[in-house]
C-alpha cells in the first residue's frame, strides 16, 4: 500500500486530482493492519496529498517550529486558515480509528501550538503524555506553550521531564536553557546551552553560540 500510496504522488501532483478523501477513507475503512502500521499508511497518505516530504519524518516536518507568534501571522490568511483546518481534520479522522495514538494527539497539540492557540494545544499533549508517559517530545511541547504564556516555572518543569526521557534531546535542552535565561539563572541556563550546542547540527551551532555569548555576558555581569 505504501508504494501504491507513493505512485499516486506523481498522479496528484501532475493533474492535481483530489484523490485525499479516496485514500483516507480506504486506509480507515479497508486496510485490516495493526495500529501502528495502519496509523504509519494513514500518516504517510497525509504526507503525500499535502506536499509534505514523505521522505522525511513527520514529526521533523511539524517540529521544525519559529516562534508561536511568527506562525500565528503566518496562518492569518484564509489559506493558512485552511491548510490549518485539513490537516487537524485529518488527525481527527484518525483518532477515530485510533483514540490511543500517542503521535496523533501529539501532531494535533502541534498544530494549534503552531496556530498560536495555546490553551486548545495543552489537552492533546497531555492525552499523548497519557498514552504514553515517555513521550518526550509532547513534554517538550507542553514546555512551549507555557513559555509562550510567560510562566517559565511551569515550562521547566516540562522540560526536565523530557530530558530525564532522553538526555539528548536538542530542543529540550536548548529551551530549558532559554527558560533559566527567561528567570535570570545564567548558570543553569548556561550549562543546558553548552549541553544544546554539543547536540546540535551544524546549522544550528551559530545561534547557539550567539545564545552561550549572550548568556555568558549577562552571568560575568551578575558575577562582578
Amino acid at each position: 500500500l505504501l508504494v501504491a500510496l507513493s505512485g499516486l504522488e506523481g498522479m496528484i501532483h501532475k493533474d492535481g486530482t483530489n484523490l485525499h478523501h479516496f485514500i483516507s477513507d480506504f486506509v480507515l475503512t479497508h486496510c485490516n493492519l495493526s495500529a501502528g502500521v495502519n496509523g504509519k499508511v494513514y500518516l504517510y497518505s497525509l504526507m503525500v496529498l499535502n506536499d509534505i516530504n514523505a521522505t522525511s519524518p513527520l514529526d521533523d516536518h511539524f517540529l521544525d517550529l519559529q516562534s508561536a507568534t511568527e506562525r500565528s501571522a503566518r496562518l492569518t490568511s484564509d489559506t493558512k486558515q485552511s491548510d490549518f483546518n485539513k490537516k487537524l481534520q485529518y488527525f481527527e479522522n484518525f483518532l477515530k480509528m485510533n483514540p490511543n495514538y500517542a503521535d496523533a494527539h501529539y501532531n494535533i497539540g502541534l498544530l494549534y501550538l503552531k496556530h498560536g492557540e495555546y490553551a486548545k494545544a495543552i489537552h492533546p499533549f497531555q492525552k499523548a503524555i497519557e498514552i504514553n508517559s515517555e513521550h518526550a517530545r509532547a513534554l517538550n511541547g507542553l514546555g512551549n506553550i507555557y513559555m509562550a504564556m510567560n510562566t517559565p516555572n511551569k515550562s521547566i518543569e516540562f522540560y526536565q521531564r523530557a530530558i530525564v526521557i532522553d538526555p539528548n534531546y536538542y530542543e529540550a535542552q536548548k529551551n530549558l536553557g532559554l527558560a533559566y535565561f527567561h528567570q535570570q539563572d545564567f548558570g543553569k541556563a548556561l550549562l543546558h546551552m553548552k549541553l544544546a550546542l554539543n547536540l546540535s547540527s551544524n546549522t544550528n551551532k551559530e545561534s547557539i553560540q550567539d545564545m552561550i555569548a549572550n548568556i555568558s555576558k549577562n552571568l560575568e555581569k551578575v558575577l562582578k
